[in-house]
């Protein structure tokens, strides 16, 4: 005859045993939890990998927040205006010397959005659909050699005692 090998016990289960306390969690550590699934989600939704995540503290301590860096391309601004969608927030722009930021501040399920990246001034007009800007002249050599030639001694800046004395000028 074959033995049965049945347990006479209840079948192991995933569900927590309700006769042991849980601890509780820390408000801030499950803001901390839902910032980083928020942003894991995100990314998941995106074609472009952002170049940085950082989930950090909001003021007061028991809040977390979530900014992400793109980059540089055009794509890095694709990817700002699809999280600016998903959250249904503006996108603002923002000129610097260096280029022009594309960034959307935003909240998804409670939770705050930073999304931001740095496009060339060119690639900011495509982004907006702009026809490419006008091309400014970053060469100073143009500049000068547009500008009708001065006599050294009318020179603001070649008016000194020696110069002044040779072009037949006062000192």
């Amino acid at each position: 005859m074959e033995k049965s090998t049945q347990t006479t016990g209840p079948a192991p289960t995933t569900q927590p045993d309700p006769r042991v306390p849980t601890p509780p969690v820390a408000p801030a550590r499950a803001a901390y939890r839902r910032a980083s699934a928020l942003a894991a989600r995100i990314v998941e939704q995106l074609p472009v990998l952002p170049r940085a995540i950082e989930q950090f503290e909001e003021l007061g301590g028991t809040a977390y927040g979530v900014r992400l860096w793109f980059g540089t391309s055009l794509d890095a601004g694709r990817a700002v205006l699809e999280v600016a969608a998903q959250a249904d927030a503006d996108v603002v722009k923002d000129p610097t010397p260096s280029g022009v930021f594309v960034e959307t501040h935003a909240a998804i399920d409670g939770v705050p959005i930073i999304a931001r990246a740095l496009l060339s001034t060119a690639d900011a007009a495509q982004l907006s659909g702009d026809p490419d800007p006008a091309p400014t002249s970053e060469d100073p050599t143009e500049a000068l050699s547009a500008a009708e030639p001065v006599r050294l001694g009318a020179s603001v800046i070649a008016v000194v005692p020696v110069v002044a004395a040779v072009a037949g000028g006062t000192e």
